[in-house]
């Protein structure tokens, strides 16, 4: 019996050999696509196990992202309104608030100028090809 895989009652109780419970109908589920060969593509899997692990977290995302592009939008508005006074009109307060904001607007214009000149790169790079 070299080779062969019997059941628990084929086996008994004291033997020491593999016992598998017998298991009824095919062991790979028909019509589940790829069966190890080579085949022609991935086997068909299920739509919700394929599902996004982060997608939950998008619609938290997207607000958060939404008030940070407001608070963007506020903080250049103020800085235009302080720009409008004048330097002259402005006190202490307004003039440091004034130096801090200009000074993150100015380093996200940077940062935007940037990020739109590595992808133009890329774009250029790809159709260099």
């Amino acid at each position: 019996m070299v080779g062969t895989t019997r059941t628990r009652e084929e086996a008994g109780e004291g033997s020491r050999a593999p016992k598998r419970p017998k298991v009824q109908g095919p062991a790979v589920e028909a019509g589940s696509g790829n069966h190890g060969g080579k085949g022609d593509g991935p086997a068909p899997t299920n739509p919700a196990a394929q599902q996004d692990p982060s997608a939950e977290k998008k619609p938290e995302n997207r607000d958060s992202q939404a008030a940070n592009r407001e608070a963007r939008k506020v903080e250049a508005a103020r800085v235009e309104e302080l720009k409008g006074k004048g330097e002259g009109q402005l006190n202490e307060k307004e003039k440091d608030e004034l130096a801090t904001l200009q000074r993150k607007v100015e380093q996200r214009k940077k940062k935007k100028q940037k990020n739109n000149a590595n992808y133009r790169k890329l774009g250029k790079d790809v159709a260099a090809r």
